[in-house]
């Protein structure tokens, strides 16, 4: 049952929003709106990464995966609405808050690219301490 489950994992955390998201920018009817989805792949992409730096942690805890699939299924649930819940409680907020540190190091990503491309990068300035 474990591999089932597995195998259910990526269809519903991945390609079965991708299908909705698809669905969504060729406006056929019965896919959701743009900013649903645009929630649910927030709050999806932080659980995803919370997840990628736990998960040595994470798999020692008994039936995790059947955990995991349910909070996928209720993240993009329409009946739960799960993303927009965790999106409107706790991300924003989070992001609200971090917005300097994440500027940062979305500045000091795109100088890496840069510099591992070859191309010449500006400096990337320090955020300003705010008291």
């Amino acid at each position: 049952m474990g591999v089932v489950v597995e195998c259910l994992y990526p269809l519903t955390g991945f390609l079965l929003p991708a299908w909705m998201g698809f669905r969504c920018l060729v406006g056929r009817p019965g896919g959701p709106d743009a900013l649903t989805l645009l929630k649910y792949w927030a709050v999806f992409a932080m659980f995803y990464l919370l997840e990628s730096l736990l998960y040595c942690l994470l798999w020692w805890f008994p039936f995790y995966s059947y955990f995991r699939l349910a909070f996928v299924l209720w993240l993009h649930s329409g009946f739960t609405e799960g993303a927009d819940t965790l999106y409107t409680s706790a991300l924003v907020p989070f992001m609200k808050d971090n917005t300097e540190l994440f500027e940062l190091a979305l500045q000091c990503f795109s100088f890496g690219m840069k510099q591992l491309a070859g191309k010449p990068a500006p400096q990337v300035p320090l955020p300003k301490k705010t008291e």
